[in-house]
């Protein structure tokens, strides 16, 4: 089970992750938003920041594990 690496996105209702490959991780985020369009919703009540970076496991496209 690998972990991942993402950053939150927030919608009016949702928070999504933005999947980032692990070569992508000596980035900018700006170019990173654009070439890479893989969101999971996270339906968590945890208050989380736009922009905030976690690690996580995703398995069956459901988020475990959020650090």
């Amino acid at each position: 089970m690998k972990k991942q690496i993402g950053f939150i996105l927030k919608s009016n209702k949702y928070y999504a992750i933005l999947i980032i490959p692990f070569h992508y991780i000596h980035f900018k985020y700006k170019k990173i938003q654009i070439k890479i369009k893989k969101y999971y919703i996270l339906n968590y009540r945890q208050e989380y920041n736009k922009g905030d970076i976690i690690l996580f496991n995703l398995i069956n496209n459901k988020i475990y594990g959020l650090l």
